[in-house]
This record gives C-alpha cells, structure tokens and sequence, in this order.
C-alpha cells in the first residue's frame, strides 16, 4: 500500500491507534492494558478490580517523581470517551458496577509496541514457505488446470511415499534447533495475531449492528418491507460474512478431537529443549484456553445483538424510534429557519443545557403491618409420661445422599489437567456410584460453580453400575457439555 502525506497526516489526526500512541499518558495506558487485559488473558473485567491494578502502577510511577493528577475512575471514564474508545465502557444483567473491555483500538496499538521489541533472530524461512503454501492453496483452488492439479497430487503423493518408505527404514529427519525456533516464533506471533481478531471481530459485530438500527431509525417504507430488508437480507447478524465466518471458526474450535489434538501438540512443543531454553510468553502457552473464551465472548454478542435487534424492530421500538427522528428533525428545521446556529450566545446557551429528570418520592404507610399479640401457649407439666418408641431409626441410614464436595472435587481435579473438559469425560475419570441421582448433582454444581457450554449436535453415552442389580449396567444420553473454570 502507498501512502501519500495527505494520507498519512489524516490518519495522524484520525486514526484512534495513533492518537493513543501519541497521547500525554500513552506509557500509563499502555502499561495498564498489558497488566489488566492481557496478562491475565482476558478481555473484560469489572471498574473496581481495574481501579485497583492502575492505582498501583500509578503508585510505582510516582515514585520516579512522575505525577498524576486524575484518579483511576476518573482516567477509565476517559479513556472510554467516543473520542477515544480506548476502552468500552458496559453493565451487565443484575450488576450495578460498570465492566470495561479493551477496544481493536488499544489492541492494536500493543501489538506495535510488542512488534518494536528485538528478536534474537527472525524467521524467514518458516514466513516463506508459508507464503509458498498459500500462493499454492490459492492457484490451486482458483486457476489451475485439471491437469496442473493432477501433477501436483501426484508430487504430494511421491513426496510421501518417499517420506513412508525412509520412516519405515528408521530414517526420520529431525529439525534443528534453529529450525525449531524459527518455527516457534511464528507460531507465538499467529497465536497472539488470532487472539486480538477476537477483538475486531466483535466490534464489526457491533458496528453491523449500529448500521442496521441507523437503517431501521431512518427507515420511511412500510413495516412489511422493513422487516423483509433486515431479517431476509445479507446483512443480518447470522448471515453476514462477518457472522457466518465466526459460526465456521467455533465449530472448528470446539471440535473435540481438534482440541486434544492442539493442546497436546502445544503442550509437546513447550518441553522441547530449544523451547525451554526462551524466555517465552506463559499466556501464549494457555492460548487455547484464550481462544476457546473469546470465542464465547463473541457467540454471546451475537446472541445479544440478535435478540436486542429483534426487540428493536417491535412496533412500538419502531413507532417511538419514527417519532423521535421526527421531533429532532423539526427541532433542526427550527434552529436553521431562525438562523440560531449562527447565534454564538445561543450555542453556548445548549452546550450547557441540563434538564432535571423527574422522580417520584413514594412512602407507604400504610404498607407496615401492626403490632400483633402473640397468643400465649399454656403447659401442662404435671403429668408427663413416658412414650413408646416404636420406630426403626435404621432406615435412615439406607438412604444414599449425593456428597456435592466430592462431586466439585472431581470436577476441579480435572480442569486442574485440562482448561475444558466434557462431561462424559468426567464421568470416565470419576464413574458414577449412584445413578441419575449424581448426574443431576452435577448438572446443579456446574450450573452453580462453573462456566458451561452445550453442543447439540453431539449426544454423549453415560453408563453406570446399577445400585440394585450388580450384574445390571444402565446407561442414558446427554447432550455434550463442556465444562470449565468460571471467569
């Protein structure tokens, strides 16, 4: 891409990146995004536990005679200005406490900060035959010929054929260290570049969505043919390329033999010799885990996008929505008719409109109950006899109660192994001692406790040992849960 200076000079003056780069306290924020969001391998968390970590890197700085004049609520509030959108300010169902998320913004700007640091070397050949790879996919896939096709299958097939026949000799080629670092240091920077596309992916999310409302708001057709363009069109939240890429992505992503098959080719690629010799980034190594939460993240949005959109196009959303366009623009019409935008005293006068909202003080006497006497009960003590016990007490000891602490100790043995685990793997880890009494245990304690996940498309088989018939095995069908540690 070729940039000229008036290109270059409006991206200096409008690019949010650049100005975050550019700004007074860009070390502080900078800083506090790496501690608050990235090292901790999250994307949002709540204003008092954000408060709390600048309030210590604001302590640290002062100490090299560095002053700050706001205070840490005050600096999250600003930096989640529209002018700046270095943070999304949102609350959540049931919670009073703002959350705070970090923006493509401020993500962009840490992947350049990271991009400056030296490597110890860089690797080219791994990024070449990469691109060799793709140009190949590519041809391939697009304007090859059958007969260019065929020749190239045929070359994979001869490439493996030889690599079986040395393999069966026991003539296995091995790489080098160098090699192995190459391809490690790319593997980190696609790991960490995947990771951030969480955060663009979501706010294209979002932006789809402020289009179609704009569409919605501006709308003067018939309500018929409003809801023909938004629900039938291309542009929908599910169906847009946007969505429809996210929807393939987590399928993917969520494939259970996918998952085992990465985590323990990661886990494999950090006990390699050269690999544990780098100072290398402990969250790239959890970056399956990353992915997997971010990915909820994103489905969750688009949950919620949907379902506000549809509560959106509702007659009433849409009749109130017509007539408040409407009012704003007779109110338009009035200021420019009246020639008042030319009137400094008057613009002065709006900027600083306040209106008071109205509230109601509401007391209910009447809603207090009285005072009740309470009616004494007279005992008799003078004749008391002796009763007879004609109750067996073992039969209380017969009844089987689920234990729920060895039920959440099971559970958490297993995510100390594994960041995701499913179901039915626990109940292979752990098996079932009293029947489809535990299972419901476990479904009340996940529910309760931990962060769950349902794929409907799958039905996972639990079998158990019948408590009355040992020779008996039952067995049931559940959807495939997946279980992990609540964020």
């Amino acid at each position: 891409m070729n940039f000229s200076y008036d290109d270059l000079n409006a991206l200096r003056q409008n690019n949010k990146t650049w100005r975050l780069l550019n700004a007074e306290h860009a070390p502080l924020i900078l800083s506090f995004m790496q501690q608050a969001f990235v090292h901790k391998g999250r994307s949002m968390a709540p204003e008092s536990e954000l408060c709390q970590i600048l309030e210590n890197i604001i302590f640290n700085a002062a100490q090299g005679s560095i002053t700050f004049s706001g205070t840490p609520a005050s600096y999250l509030n600003d930096w989640s200005q529209e002018s700046k959108r270095y943070l999304r300010k949102t609350y959540q169902s049931g919670s009073d406490e703002p959350f705070y998320d970090i923006t493509p913004v401020s993500q962009k700007a840490l992947e350049f900060v990271n991009s400056l640091h030296k490597y110890e070397f860089v690797g080219t050949a791994s990024r070449f035959r990469s691109v060799i790879d793709i140009l190949r996919q590519i041809t391939l896939g697009t304007i090859a010929r059958p007969e260019e096709i065929i020749a190239s299958l045929k070359e994979e097939i001869k490439e493996l054929t030889d690599k079986l026949q040395r393999a069966e000799k026991g003539q296995i080629p091995r790489l080098s260290e160098l090699e192995v670092l190459d391809r490690f240091q790319q593997f980190e920077q696609l790991a960490r570049g995947l990771l951030s596309d969480f955060r663009t992916v979501e706010y294209n999310l979002r932006d789809l969505d402020k289009g179609i409302r704009q569409k919605i708001a501006k709308w003067t057709g018939s309500k018929g043919e409003l809801l023909s363009e938004v629900l039938d069109n291309s542009d929908g939240i599910e169906n847009s390329k946007q969505g429809q890429s996210v929807t393939a992505f987590s399928s993917l992503l969520l494939n259970p033999s996918l998952q085992d098959e990465v985590r323990g080719m990661i886990d494999k690629l950090y006990e390699l010799t050269a690999v544990r010799r780098l100072s290398y980034d402990e969250n790239v190594r959890k970056i399956y885990r990353g992915w997997v939460n971010g990915n909820e993240h994103i489905q969750n949005t688009m949950g919620a996008l949907s379902k506000q959109l549809k509560h959106f196009i509702d007659d009433k959303v849409y009749l109130e929505n017509r007539r408040i366009l409407e009012l704003i623009r007779d109110i338009e019409k009035q200021v420019i008719d009246r020639g008042l935008l030319e009137d400094r005293q008057f613009l002065d006068a709006f900027q600083s409109f306040e209106m008071e909202m109205p509230y109601a003080e509401i007391t209910l006497p009447f809603e207090r109950p009285l005072y009740t006497v309470k009616e004494k009960t007279a005992l008799n003590s003078f004749k008391v006899s002796v009763g007879s016990n004609d109750t067996n007490a073992d039969v209380l000891f017969d009844i089987d109660a689920v234990d729920r602490s060895e039920l959440i100790h099971n559970i958490r043995s297993q995510l100390s192994k594994h960041e995701v685990i499913s179901f039915k793997e626990l109940c292979d880890a752990h098996p079932l001692k009293q029947g489809l009494a535990e299972i419901l245990s476990y479904f009340q304690i996940i529910e309760d406790n931990f962060a769950e996940t349902f794929d409907e498309s799958i039905l996972d088989v639990i079998e158990w040992q019948a408590m009355d018939d040992p020779k008996l095995r039952r067995k049931t069908r559940v959807k495939r849960l997946y279980i992990r540690e609540r964020l």
